[in-house]
């Protein structure tokens, strides 16, 4: 695998999404727990921002192409129908009536967001599995990528490898968290200005590009370990399933010239059938 091409990688709730300037290549598990690939071709995407928005694009394509094939596809789809038919009309009432302050409203629905999180998490197990097992995909996502780094592409080398990576997304979260706080008092006090926390993003990526080039600069390492410290909190230590989708996302992505069985649309069956995740460590 060419380092040159690769544009990194991304856990989905059923697999690992990896990309490269050529392809998109998905290893994912369909809902009778057999593996499968998905692919695209891509028309070389450069870098920056274009190249992000390539990157989330082609990923969330490659979810909603194969989420159908997931036996909680239904709940999932319920889930957000149900909070989209509740929270609309409710939202329109409070604000027709003027109930409340514009700032109360933001901060009632600030909480009543993180409040539906919290209970989905709780009372509704589905949520808390899928999200279990993304953390373990995303630990498969990292290890992969810091074998092609190294040059430790094997199965035995990509399970050796670290979990925490310095270009995770994670990392620029957690520093964009500190001056949302900051400037969500503000936002309170002048709600027709919210869109201006939008704005700390851009100018963060320069900072996060930094961070990922210069690891091991004083500066760097402290603010990669407040990445460090939210990221612990959104990996876990793969099983072998997790390792199996991943490695099959890197096939998918070496095709010289995949065959019509791959391309997008199409999942090519493999043998390979779930196994039980190893304990995270």
């Amino acid at each position: 695998m060419d380092l040159n091409k690769l544009m990194g990688g991304m856990a989905l709730p059923h697999g690992v999404v990896l990309m490269s300037t050529e392809r998109v290549a998905l290893g994912y598990y369909d809902k009778e727990g057999t593996l499968q690939l998905y692919t695209r071709e891509l028309n070389n995407p450069s870098g920056g921002l274009k190249g992000l928005w390539t990157f989330f694009l082609e990923a969330a394509r490659a979810l909603w192409k194969t989420y159908p094939h997931q036996g909680e596809f239904r709940s999932v789809v319920a889930g957000v129908l149900a909070g989209v038919l509740t929270g609309i009309p409710i939202g329109l009432f409070l604000s027709r009536a003027s109930l409340l302050p514009a700032w109360q409203m933001l901060l009632l629905s600030t909480s009543l967001v993180v409040l539906m999180f919290l209970a989905l998490y709780r009372f509704y197990p589905p949520f808390r599995q899928g999200l279990q097992r993304m953390a373990r995909y995303h630990g498969a996502e990292h290890k992969m990528i810091w074998a092609l780094e190294k040059g430790e592409v094997s199965r035995e080398g990509v399970r050796q490898q670290p979990l925490l990576h310095p270009a995770c997304g994670s990392n620029l979260f957690a520093l964009y968290l500190p001056f949302y706080l900051l400037s969500f008092p503000q936002s309170l006090l002048a709600p027709g200005f919210w869109w201006l926390q939008l704005l700390i993003l851009p100018l963060l990526f320069p900072v996060f590009g930094w961070m990922r080039r210069h690891p091991e600069h004083p500066l760097a390492r402290r603010l990669l370990a407040l990445g460090y410290r939210f990221q612990r909190h959104t990996l876990a230590e793969p099983g072998e399933a997790e390792l199996e989708a991943a490695w099959r996302a890197l096939q998918g992505l070496e095709m010289e010239t995949p065959s019509t069985s791959t391309v997008e649309g199409v999942r090519e069956r493999c043998d390979y059938r779930r196994v039980k995740p190893r304990q995270a460590r």
